[in-house]
Formats: C-alpha cells, sequence, structure tokens
C-alpha cells in the first residue's frame, strides 16, 4: 500500500491539495515511461463502485503526485540529491 510519500519541494508547483480523482486525470508513476489514466489505475486495483468514487489525489498547479494508497507520481519525488523533503502522511478512513 502506498500511504506515504516524500516529495522534493522544490519541484512542487504551487500548493499541495487532496481531492477526489475526476475522470480525465492522469499521473506519471514511478517506474514506468510516460503517463497512465487514474481511471485505469483505479480498475486494475479491481476497486468496488462505491472505493472507486472515493480515491483522493493529491496535486499541484501542474502534475498529481499521488493517488492515495495506489500509485506516487514521479514528477516531485524526493531524490538522494533532496536536501529537504516534504513529507506527506494522509490517515484515509
Amino acid at each position: 500500500v502506498k500511504n506515504e510519500i516524500y516529495l522534493d519541494p522544490k519541484k512542487i508547483e504551487g500548493e499541495l491539495t487532496l481531492r477526489r480523482w475526476r475522470i480525465g486525470d492522469r499521473i506519471a508513476p514511478i517506474g514506468i515511461k510516460g503517463t497512465r489514466l487514474i481511471s485505469d489505475i483505479i480498475s486494475d486495483a479491481k476497486l468496488t463502485a462505491i472505493q472507486k468514487k472515493d480515491v483522493l489525489v493529491v496535486h499541484d498547479k501542474k502534475h498529481i503526485h499521488w493517488c492515495v494508497n495506489l500509485c506516487i507520481g514521479r514528477e516531485a519525488i524526493a531524490s538522494v540529491n533532496t536536501q529537504k523533503i516534504k513529507a506527506r502522511d494522509f490517515i484515509i478512513f
């Protein structure tokens, strides 16, 4: 379960916001080239219809950085060269 992320504040554009996913949302997941639709990530996770509507994403002005508990984006992820880390750990009920 991907319930924690560590981001490089220098790579974040604007404020981080938590919201429900929307049709057409895309993320650039760690470990693959390109982007994926959040709807495809949700389908792969085999969530129920009730669970699907409650999926949340964390984003800034430009990118979705986290599909909470399902996928972490690579756009602002902290690396070994990151001097300051912005950690986010949300408890979702």
